[in-house]
């Protein structure tokens, strides 16, 4: 069998994130996972850990990342960003809307 290249989309907030697989083009899964409670460093650590067992689940080769405009985005979902690209050494695409 060829190699399989799977990527991973994701849609990142402080309350809620949306999420998609690829493998070979095919979406194979997708989702919205949502947070309550005021922002704080567990709430943080909760989400990034969540994103994380995405990444363990389906072995990505890449993730792709939307962000927000500076000018719209939240401190707290630029502290979301910062986290995630210390996360395993995969290929992270940041894309600014």
């Amino acid at each position: 069998m060829g190699n399989k290249q799977t990527i991973i989309g994701i849609s990142p907030g402080t309350n809620l994130f949306g999420f998609s697989v690829f493998r070979n083009g095919v979406l194979v899964a997708y989702g919205i996972k949502s947070y309550t409670g005021k922002w704080s460093k567990r709430k943080l650590r909760h989400i990034t850990a969540s994103i994380e067992k995405l990444i363990v689940q389906y072995a990505p080769q890449t993730v792709v990342m939307m962000v927000a405009d500076i000018e719209s985005s939240s401190e707290n979902v630029e502290q979301l960003n910062a986290d995630c690209r210390r996360l395993p050494q995969i290929r992270w695409h940041f894309l600014r809307f």
